[in-house]
Order: C-alpha cells, then structure tokens, then sequence
C-alpha cells in the first residue's frame, strides 16, 4: 500500500552521518518525482572543503524558493532549520549513536578498498575515517539536540516523522512502494 504523495512537493531529510538520508532521498525522488539536492554538493568542494559561504547560503536559498524540492543533509544547523520550516514533509533519522557509526564506519572502510561512488575523491586512509567519527559524535551532541528542538516548531500543515529505529526507517520506506 503507498502513501498518499498528492501533496508532497517540498522535503527535507535530516539526521546523523551514517542515517540513511541519501538512501531514502534518492527513493522518494523517484517515487515522488521531486528534484534531489544533496547538501553536501551544494556546501563542499571535492575533498569536503568548504564552499564560500555567500556561494552555499544563495544557491540554498534559490532551492528552497522552487515549489518542488527533496533536500537531504547533516549541515550547519541554521541551513537545516531553514529547510525544515520550508517543508511539506520532513523526516529525521536519529538513529543509536551505535548504529549511525556502524553504517559511516562501513561504508567509510569499504570506501578505502573500493571508493564509494557517493564520496567526494579524497585521500583514503584512516584519518579521514577518523575525522568522520569524530564530526559524527560532534553532531550526534550539539547538531541532532537542535534538530529534534526545530521539529517542534513546525507548522500544522508540515507532515513530520522522527524515525528512530532501522524498523522504522524501513515501515516508513516502504510506504512509498
């Protein structure tokens, strides 16, 4: 059984690296028809260096002014919030701490033997996977406290979902087979 999409034209996926985000981002663009931006391609240069700020914070905003968009992300939090103001449904994945370095440290170890086609070329070693812990627990602390408070300040006619198990990252998949 599908959801009803008739009125999803704005999204925004948010939560911890290692979530899911892309994942599902990339499912709802198709299944939705909505045009994907992936934050990090907008906010980092290859090698993850930062944007000019004036650069990012415009290119953002000419996004969220369209009708139809799927952002997706674990930014600045005032780029997120400003997403989840914007948006008709948004979805947190906030998964264990656990869980979200499991799934970064695999896909970052598999990354160092096989690249990964999501990953900016970056020098491959374990620094980098180091570096990648260590902005996950960061965030997890300080990023993802703020993003749960932002949820509460939604409006009524934003559809919100706060996912906090793979079960039920997988129930909420799978509503839009």
């Amino acid at each position: 059984m599908g959801a009803d999409t008739g009125q999803i034209n704005r999204v925004a996926i948010v939560g911890n690296i290692g979530a899911g985000k892309t994942t599902l981002a990339r499912h709802l663009a198709v299944t939705l028809n909505l045009p994907l931006h992936e934050l990090d391609k907008v906010f980092f240069q290859p090698g993850y260096k930062d944007m000019p700020a004036d650069e990012t914070i415009g290119q953002f905003r000419q996004i969220l002014e369209t009708d139809r968009w799927i952002v997706e992300g674990v930014e600045k939090a005032p780029v997120l919030e400003m997403a989840i103001m914007a948006a008709d449904l948004v979805v947190m994945i906030d998964l264990p701490l656990p869980v979200h370095y499991w799934r970064a440290g695999r896909r970052r170890v598999l990354a160092l033997w096989h690249g990964h086609p999501d990953e900016f070329p970056v020098k491959r070693g374990w620094r980098e996977v180091l570096g990648q812990f260590r902005t996950l627990w960061r965030a997890h602390w300080r990023l993802v406290p703020r993003l749960r408070e932002t949820l509460t300040r939604t409006g009524d006619t934003t559809a919100v979902h706060h996912l906090r198990s793979g079960r039920a990252l997988d129930s909420f998949t799978h509503q839009f087979d």
